[in-house]
């Protein structure tokens, strides 16, 4: 035996209260007969009823859209989830998701005019161990970059996760895309208060259609955006992605910090060994599957939350996010080398970001195409930068209602383009900063938080064309001069 810790012995009961086929765990600790200086334990495990669990739920959601076009949307989101708690009879977890997500514009009902057709399967094979693939984390650990204690604490508190997933999305009068992904990843809980994840394979292959409305009007006069929107396969076999995300513990003065990054790193594997293979050959030629593309950036995001909490269930919220993707191995000769994958671009707007402009309507940079003329498709702005801010005062009204005051503030810039470009992100970026405001209903259902968040415009990114200004107040320009309506679940942050 070994000699015992308390530290030990509570790691053990939270790994076997873990594990999904057993509901309890019980440790009853004795003397041993043999001597008063050793102890037994003795391990009780509940199994659960059931092997197979099942869920599904039903949600409506609403969604206003500017006077030009598609102004009533009204959609249905279902989802089924099965669980087999114990799959190959080794504790690991399956997951079977099943999504669904019907919109259409209401406005000439009894006609119905489909605007968004999104459907996604999800596999998910759940180990309760470390599971290392090709002994990366151990050859960094050989090479001393990863320290031995490091390395035991990602054996010991690691999960590892397989996920093959499929995903059809139907963008009407835009695009359609289909999704296959498959992922190798580790989940490492080191505390309560710090999770990373580290997706060590994955590949995903994105097959983009494009209606030809889309592209005659958007594609044809945007080039880099035409870039972005390919089919392409993105891969990492050694590293794909890592995020991080930790909570500080809550001071004396009541305040409390988060801190939420992500770095994504895509086909890096394969750009080394084609650039190794170019050089002994003297090309510069860039490899592709077929006619596939394999995308090459690198994506990093970072996001620092802060709370405040005053008496009678007060809270102040504040949230600062920043975030950069950059193409790099472009080969001219590949149209879409030399720019971010759209999917994989930054947006704002919406119920979780800046909330007086609909989800992707704002930007990149100055861009008033959509805004000023082109109101009669849904909004697909996007860009390869993103600063975004928020700022929340949440208090109790009565009941199971809170309400909340809010100021946000932001935009997405692209990164690259021809100078003077109003989407490129130039010295005079603040001008083209959005601002808008609003208040919020938040009914605490305890499981979950129903929000109705209204957002007011206070400040466009661009100058009206007629006045000069960048208010929004009294602009003809506004599109939702009596706020734009949010429903979502749970806080934006």
């Amino acid at each position: 035996g070994a000699m015992y810790r308390k530290s030990m012995e509570s790691k053990t009961y939270s790994k076997l209260t873990a594990l999904s086929p057993y509901r309890f765990a019980i440790i009853n600790p004795s003397v041993s007969q043999k001597g008063d200086s050793t102890i037994n334990f003795d391990i009780f495990l509940t199994p659960r009823q059931n092997k197979w669990g099942f869920d599904a739920g039903t949600n409506l959601f609403y969604s206003t859209f500017s006077a030009g076009g598609r102004n009533n949307l009204l959609g249905f989101n279902s989802t089924v989830n099965f669980e087999n708690r114990n799959f190959l009879q080794r504790a690991y977890r399956y997951l079977i998701d099943l999504e669904g997500t019907f919109e259409f514009d209401f406005s000439n009902f009894p006609r119905i005019d489909p605007n968004t057709i999104t459907f996604q399967l999800d596999n998910t094979v759940e180990i309760p161990r470390n599971v290392e693939l090709f002994n990366f984390a151990r050859f960094l650990n050989k090479l001393n970059i990863v320290k031995d204690k490091a390395y035991d604490n990602f054996k010991n508190e690691t999960t590892t996760e397989l996920n093959v997933n499929y995903r059809y999305s139907d963008i009407f009068d835009l695009y359609r895309l289909n999704s296959f992904n498959a992922s190798w990843s580790y989940n490492y809980q080191p505390s309560t208060r710090t999770r990373i994840r580290y997706n060590q394979l994955g590949f995903n292959y994105v097959n983009v259609a494009i209606d030809s409305l889309f592209r005659d009007r958007f594609l044809i006069s945007n080039p880099l955006l035409e870039k972005s929107f390919t089919s392409q396969l993105f891969t990492g076999i050694l590293f794909r992605d890592i995020s991080f995300y930790q909570l500080s513990k809550e001071t004396s003065k009541r305040t409390q910090f988060a801190i939420i990054s992500n770095f994504e790193v895509s086909g890096l594997e394969n750009y080394l060994l084609n650039s190794l293979v170019n050089v002994f050959e003297g090309d510069n030629k860039y490899w592709q599957l077929s006619s596939v593309n394999f995308a090459k950036f690198i994506r990093l995001e970072n996001e620092l939350r802060f709370y405040k909490k005053f008496r009678g269930k007060r809270v102040f919220a504040m949230r600062f996010n920043i975030g950069a993707a950059l193409p790099y191995g472009a080969d001219e000769s590949i149209i879409a080398d030399g720019a971010v994958p759209f999917i994989k671009q930054f947006f704002v707007g919406g119920p979780n970001s800046l909330r007086a402009w609909r989800l992707r309507e704002l930007g990149a940079g100055g861009d008033t195409e959509y805004i000023l003329g082109l109101q009669d498709v849904p909004p697909f702005a996007s860009g390869d930068f993103k600063l975004d801010f928020s700022a929340e005062y949440r208090f109790k009204l009565f009941w199971l209602m809170d309400g909340a005051v809010f100021l946000d503030a932001g935009n997405v810039w692209a990164l690259k383009g021809e100078t003077g470009d109003i989407r490129k992100l130039g010295p005079d970026f603040l001008k083209q900063i959005a601002v808008g405001t609003g208040w919020g209903l938040r009914f605490d259902l305890t499981y979950f938080i129903l929000r109705f968040d209204m957002g007011y415009k206070l400040r466009n990114p661009f100058p009206d064309p007629e006045t000069g200004s960048y208010s929004a107040f009294n602009s003809k320009y506004n599109s939702f001069p009596l706020g734009n309506i949010n429903f979502a679940i749970n806080y934006p942050f």
